[in-house]
C-alpha cells in the first residue's frame, strides 16, 4: 500500500505528489519518488471503483492567456502516472466529490484574492468605480468510462438573500455527500452559508435543493457526513464552532447542534480538517494557531461531546487522516514541511509518535 502526499505552495519547487510506501506492520512510511512538480495538490480523494484517484491543482495562476486551475485525473496501479488534466472552470479547485454512480465529479472553488475594477453608474446614474471580483463556481464534470475527466456540463454560483458581511464572493471549500442519496453538502466560506444541492441526471445539471446561514465571518470550511444518520458535521474556519445540521430526504437542513471546541478566544485559531474515526463514533478537527487536535465523542442520537484537545507538537496541522486498519492517525503539517503520525489507543485517544517524514510543504494525503 502508498500513503499519497500532495504538496501544496504558491511557491515553485514546494509542490508536486510524493509517494511513499506504508508498513502495515509499524505505520512508517518510506519515500519513493515526486512526480507532477509543476502541480500544487491541495486535495486527493479515490474514485468509488478504486482504478483511479483525483487531485485539484489548487491556483489562480494565468499565463499568457493559459489557466493553469486543473483537475488531475491518475491510475491507481504501480506507475501511478496522469490519465488526463482538464480545466477546473474556476481559480483554485479546493475539493472534488464523486456521485454514487461514477459518473461526476463536482467541484469546489475557493477564488482568488485579487480583485479588478471598472467603471459604471450607480442607482443614482453617477459614474463610480466599481469592483469586480471572482465568480468561482461549483462545476459538474462529466467522467469517461475509465473514470478520467471528460467534460463539464453544469456550473452552480452559490448565492444568498443577505448582504454578505463576510467577503463580496463565494468562496466554496468542500463538498461532501450523503451516502446513498443525491444530495451534496457544500462549504461556502464566502458566503458564511452551507448549500444543499444534487445532479438532475437527465439535463446534466445541479439543482439546488436548501441554503442555512451560520455566523458572520464563521466561513464554514469542511464536512463530514454520518454514514447511518441524516447529519452532516461542519467545522468553521472563522470561529471554533462545530455544527451538527440535520437533513430530510429533499435535503432541507436545520441546526440541531452548536459545539464550540475551544474556550481559549485567541483570534489566531484556524480550524482547518474534520474526520470521523473509522467506526464513526468520533470526530477529529485540526486546530491551526494552537497547533491541536479536537476529539469528540458522538452519542447514539449523534450529538457531540468535547473530550479533550491534544497538543500537536510538530506544527499547524492541515489534514487529518487515519490509516486504513484506524491504528495511526496522519497529520500534515503544511508549512513546517512535516508528517506526523500519532498512534490511536482506547478507539479514540491519541499518542504522539512523531515526525515519520518531511516534504515540500504536505497539505492533502490519501492511502491506494
Amino acid at each position: 500500500m502508498n500513503l499519497l502526499i500532495g504538496n501544496w505552495s504558491p511557491e515553485k519547487g514546494r509542490k508536486g505528489l510524493s509517494i511513499y510506501e506504508y508498513n502495515w506492520s509499524n505505520g512508517e512510511i518510506s519515500f519513493i519518488k515526486n512526480i507532477e512538480s509543476d502541480v500544487g495538490i491541495s486535495y486527493l480523494v479515490v474514485s468509488s471503483s478504486k482504478e483511479v484517484f483525483y487531485a485539484t491543482n489548487e491556483t489562480d495562476t494565468v499565463e499568457n492567456g493559459i489557466f493553469y486551475n486543473q483537475i488531475l485525473t491518475f491510475n491507481c496501479n504501480e506507475s501511478i502516472s496522469v490519465l488526463n488534466r482538464v480545466s477546473s472552470l474556476g481559480p483554485n479547485p479546493t475539493w472534488i466529490c464523486e456521485d454514487d454512480k461514477g459518473k461526476y465529479i463536482l467541484v469546489s472553488h475557493h477564488g482568488g484574492f485579487s480583485h479588478t475594477c471598472t467603471v459604471a453608474k450607480n442607482i443614482n446614474g453617477r459614474l463610480e468605480e466599481k469592483l469586480i471580483y471572482d465568480e468561482p463556481h461549483v462545476i459538474l464534470i462529466k467522467l469517461n468510462s475509465d473514470g478520467s475527466c471528460c467534460e463539464a456540463t453544469d456550473a452552480f454560483l452559490p448565492k444568498t438573500n443577505k448582504p454578505n458581511a463576510s467577503g463580496l464572493m463565494s468562496r466554496t471549500h468542500s463538498i461532501n455527500k450523503a451516502i446513498g442519496k443525491n444530495i451534496f453538502f457544500v462549504c461556502d466560506k464566502g458566503l458564511d452559508a452551507i448549500f444543499s444541492i444534487s445532479i438532475d441526471y437527465k439535463n446534466n445539471k445541479i439543482i439546488e435543493l436548501d441554503k442555512i446561514s451560520v455566523g458572520i465571518n464563521e466561513s464554514p470550511r469542511y464536512g463530514v457526513v454520518h454514514p447511518d444518520k441524516p447529519i452532516v458535521y461542519v467545522n468553521m474556519e472563522g470561529s471554533t464552532n462545530i455544527y451538527a445540521l440535520n437533513y430530510d430526504s429533499k435535503g432541507h437542513m436545520s441546526i440541531n447542534q452548536c459545539l464550540d471546541i475551544c474556550s481559549d478566544k485567541n483570534t489566531n485559531i484556524m480550524p482547518s480538517d474534520i474526520i470521523f474515526n473509522n467506526s464513526h463514533d468520533y470526530i477529529y478537527v485540526g486546530l491551526r494557531g494552537i497547533k491541536s487536535i479536537a476529539i469528540i465523542r458522538l452519542d447514539n442520537a449523534g450529538l457531540m461531546h468535547l473530550v479533550k484537545l491534544v497538543e500537536n507538537p510538530d506544527g499547524n496541522p492541515n489534514q487529518l487522516r487515519f490509516s486504513p486498519d484506524g491504528k495511526y492517525l496522519f497529520v500534515t503539517n503544511i508549512f513546517e514541511g512535516k508528517i506526523t503520525r500519532f498512534t490511536v489507543k482506547d478507539n479514540y485517544d491519541l499518542v504522539y509518535d512523531g515526525i515519520v517524514a518531511e516534504d515540500n510543504c504536505p497539505a492533502s494525503m490519501l492511502f491506494i
